[in-house]
């Protein structure tokens, strides 16, 4: 999750974000619906992490867990009225979006592979 070359947080630390929000989810009856969410993302974390090859070959970013974000985003919803209190909370999810996006480009730009 934290790879340098691989990292889903490396590459999309907004995805940080689901973090707090699948605990949200667990603690309010309301987010009930985004619970299997959290089990399912919790799961798959666990099943690439026992695999043997869970860096995913010489691709650019986590391509093999690539799937999990969409979870992840809507896992996010629950935290979004927090992050959403404050100009700079706003700003610091801004930011995280920005280095998400520049680190894509990086990779478009350089034609994906290794460093």
């Amino acid at each position: 999750l934290v790879s340098p070359s691989r990292g889903l947080f490396v590459f999309s630390p907004f995805l940080l974000v689901a973090l707090p929000g699948a605990v949200l989810a667990w603690r309010r009856a309301e987010y009930l619906p985004l619970r299997p969410l959290g089990i399912a993302v919790l799961v798959a974390l666990v099943i690439h992490g026992k695999w043997r090859y869970w860096w995913g070959g010489h691709s650019y970013g986590y391509r093999i867990i690539v799937d999990l974000a969409g979870p992840m985003i809507l896992l996010m919803i629950p935290a979004m009225a927090f992050l959403a209190a404050t100009r700079i909370r706003r700003a610091a999810l801004g930011g995280l979006l920005a280095w998400a996006v520049f680190v894509q480009w990086i990779g478009v730009v350089r034609g994906g592979g290794t460093w």
